[in-house]
């Protein structure tokens, strides 16, 4: 026999370590999805047939991470059932539950909203070095990121110097106001120790919210006159 017709054999530990880096880039991509996706929209997205896996779990013995997946990219055998017409219902049942949850519609509910300003910013940036300056915005940046999230906010938008924060817009929070005012106080505190100088702007009230766009081009978002309101008070603690 040559040593060409020799079978290549591919070792068990490099495809674990295959697999275990897919997992790990996957993980880190949907991390990144859940960023920019209201968290209510991505828990539905990804919770559809969870119980039926659970149950199945008991009687296929893979591990959790692959059973949870694996529960979640394919329907439950219940939800393939032919209906009466003959059609399967399986995928067509989560194209229909994705499709609601996109769906362009507004509700009407309270809101509290915070726009968020560094003061001197711009200034800033034309004495700081740009490695410096990409620095100094990144660490405030993943301070409030992480503030917002333990307030059970979201950071709507930024420009720049400039953050647009929602409490209960796409995320359920009965108390929006208590978190808002929150949020007030430590992120001019934060702006402080790092040598910077703050302003915020809060309000509070009811608002149209839900998906906007078309469908090429949509989004969660709100419209309130508390938007111009809330600008015009960080505008005038500066």
């Amino acid at each position: 026999m040559r040593i060409e017709e020799i079978p290549e054999r591919t070792s068990a530990i490099a495809e674990l370590n295959a697999m275990q880096a897919a997992m790990r880039l996957m993980l880190a991509n949907l991390k990144e999805y859940k960023s920019y996706m209201p968290q209510h929209i991505v828990a539905d997205v990804l919770s559809v047939d969870d119980r039926d896996a659970s149950r199945e779990s008991h009687n296929v013995r893979s591990p959790r991470s692959v059973q949870s997946i694996a529960s979640r990219l394919s329907p439950s055998p219940r939800s393939r059932a032919s209906s009466s017409d003959g059609r399967v219902e399986g995928w067509a049942s989560v194209a229909a539950n994705t499709n609601s949850i996109f769906a362009l519609q507004l509700s009407t509910r309270k809101v509290s909203i915070a726009a968020l300003n560094i003061v001197g910013f711009t200034d800033l940036a034309r004495v700081q070095d740009d490695t410096e300056l990409l620095d100094t915005h990144g660490d405030l940046a993943l301070w409030l990121t992480n503030e917002v999230s333990a307030l059970r906010g979201i950071v709507d938008t930024f420009s720049g110097d400039r953050f647009f924060v929602t409490f209960n817009a796409s995320k359920m929070l009965m108390s929006h106001r208590p978190a808002a005012g929150r949020l007030g106080c430590t992120f001019p505190s934060e702006c402080k120790e790092m040598g910077l100088t703050a302003s915020a702007g809060l309000a509070s009230g009811e608002a149209k919210v839900g998906n906007m766009g078309c469908a090429t081009m949509r989004k969660f978002s709100f419209v309130s006159s508390l938007v111009p309101f809330v600008y015009a008070l960080e505008r005038h603690a500066a």
